[in-house]
């Protein structure tokens, strides 16, 4: 029984959320900005930002 209790893993505990990165400066490149926006994008499918949070980093990097 004790080979039993050993082969059980505990729960795989889930990392912390990275902060959002910061926005990119005024006036970056369109290609800065669509890099950027990807990898949002990537970020927002992982799960790790909401679509709030995607949508107001959009925001920032179009700077609109």
């Amino acid at each position: 029984m004790a080979a039993q209790e050993q082969q059980e893993a505990a729960p795989p505990q889930a990392a912390p959320e990275p902060a959002p990165a910061p926005a990119p400066a005024a006036g970056a490149s369109s290609a800065g900005g669509y890099d950027e926006l990807m990898r949002l994008k990537g970020l927002l499918d992982a799960g790790v930002l909401t679509q709030a949070e995607f949508d107001a980093q959009k925001q920032l990097v179009l700077g609109s």
